[in-house]
């Protein structure tokens, strides 16, 4: 392993960022997860936080470096993103159900996804106008969509994510809300973590590669590892 500079510091203009597949992981819960991420150059780098993620997810970690007493040099992780590949559908529901996003609707959301798909965050940062002219928009509701994606920028990937399952933003919000950007690694180990809260049911959930039959709970689900949540449509 390479040496690292070790950084106790962990005010916000001193945290770091590290970027890599999780490999391993000695402990992983709804409110700590400690494990090892092998980098894109094959580093090896040790880390625990307040997160929690899952063997084989992309992870980008921001804190500092410390010396624990037990477990040595590791990176202390106070805030993560996931580094996931933008999910078409979940970028349509998304534009076209957030009533933050003015002026966007099912249409243009469709339009918009189809046309941009995996690089449409690059192109809303930088390209916005090409945007307004596919969609047929205003430049301005594009760049008040813009602010309004940097503003999120962090937990984008969990909102386009959740937003694919055809949940309320809501719904959304409330998972957001209590569980951050570890609501992935949740909802993948847990999907009813309410009491049986999305209407498409086992259908919606197999569809997207996740099985709602892990164990625990009547019926062999998961409905009680996890704190549950009223997520019942209004």
């Amino acid at each position: 392993m390479k040496s690292k500079k070790i950084n106790s510091d962990s005010s916000e203009k001193n945290l770091k960022t590290v970027s890599g597949r999780v490999t391993t992981l000695y402990y992983s819960s709804a409110g700590f997860s400690a494990g090892r991420i092998v980098a894109q150059d094959g580093e090896s780098i040790p880390f625990a936080g307040s997160i929690m993620v899952a063997e084989g997810d992309m992870v980008k970690l921001n804190g500092y470096w410390e010396n624990h007493l037990k477990y040595g040099n590791q990176f202390h992780t106070v805030s993560f993103e996931f580094e996931l590949p933008i999910n078409n559908e979940g970028l349509e529901l998304y534009l076209a159900n957030n009533p933050r996003i003015k002026g966007i609707g099912p249409v243009k959301a469709k339009i918009i996804s189809n046309k941009f798909g995996q690089h449409f965050e690059k192109v809303l940062l930088k390209h916005p106008e090409l945007l307004a002219k596919h969609a047929k928009v205003k430049l301005d509701i594009i760049l008040k969509f813009q602010a309004e994606w940097q503003h999120t920028k962090t937990l984008n990937s969990a909102l386009t994510w959740l937003s694919a399952f055809g949940l309320t933003f809501k719904q959304i919000s409330t998972l957001v809300e209590k569980f951050g950007n570890s609501v992935i690694s949740i909802m993948k180990n847990n999907p009813y973590v309410g009491p049986r809260p999305f209407e498409r049911g086992d259908r919606v959930w197999g569809a997207h590669g996740v099985s709602p039959y892990l164990g625990g709970g009547a019926g062999g689900r998961a409905g009680t590892v996890v704190q549950r949540l009223d997520l019942r449509r209004p």
